[in-house]
């Protein structure tokens, strides 16, 4: 990326940290210092790259799942994950802590996350192909947000769909996979589903299942400006014994 973005990228790294007393938990009543060992009151967003960033809880108690709501419509199940925002803006984002056993919220905390300096680039409509062959707002927006500086006027020819061919290797260990992401083409988001109700935004997660058996994973590859997307799903079997 150039400097501009390099400039972002070093303006807009949060760590939340939560005083206390603090009163945003799911039960007023609740006493923080009455948290289990393990669990960290605490979430980093940093904006590390356009519209990418990193979530981040420092938590290591296993008895906890989490719950992040991005302010976009967007829920994702991770403790520690990227995601790519599909505009700049500033997004309300909320992470919830949970039992693990019987999925009870036991602390919750959201903040506004600020993706990109929305006073860097006018909105006008002034569409530009990128040489990735992506349309693009205008050429501020192509050059600053998504580091594309060669292009040509217009939008791009409708004849001219992403190639997209979702692709993915793994390891199993007992009840863990850990997955890669090898996809070729022009996709610039993803979604894993590991067939248990549980999903991942992150490029090569990493999953450890609670009970045995086959599970289908599927990974979908998008475009995000035609929207096209293409998935690919393989059954894969995990054991405890293994």
């Amino acid at each position: 990326m150039g400097l501009i973005i390099n400039k972002i990228s070093s303006l807009l790294t949060f760590a939340f940290t939560l005083s206390m007393p603090f009163t945003m938990f799911a039960n007023n009543d609740f006493d923080p210092s009455g948290l289990p060992e393990g669990i960290e009151v605490e979430f980093c967003a940093n904006n590390v790259d356009g519209l990418s960033v990193i979530f981040e809880n420092n938590s290591t108690n296993p008895a906890i799942s989490f719950e992040w709501d991005m302010g976009d419509g967007t829920i994702i199940q991770e403790q520690n994950f990227d995601y790519t925002y599909q505009d700049i803006g500033h997004y309300y984002v909320c992470m919830k802590i949970k039992d693990a056993i019987n999925a009870e919220v036991i602390f919750k905390t959201c903040k506004y996350v600020t993706v990109g300096d929305i006073s860097l680039c006018e909105f006008d409509w002034e569409p530009v192909c990128g040489c990735d062959q992506r349309t693009y707002t205008n050429p501020c927006i192509a050059e600053t947000y998504h580091g594309v500086y060669f292009w040509t006027p217009g939008r791009c020819p409708d004849d001219i769909a992403p190639v997209l061919i979702p692709e993915y290797t793994y390891s199993v260990e007992a009840r863990k996979i850990d997955f890669i992401n090898s996809s070729i083409g022009s996709y610039d988001r993803f979604k894993w589903d590991f067939g248990d109700g549980r999903s991942s935004r992150r490029r090569n997660p990493s999953h450890i299942y609670t009970h045995d058996g086959p599970y289908e994973i599927c990974l979908t590859i998008i475009h995000s400006v035609t929207e096209q997307q293409e998935k690919v799903c393989e059954k894969v079997e995990v054991s405890a014994s293994k």
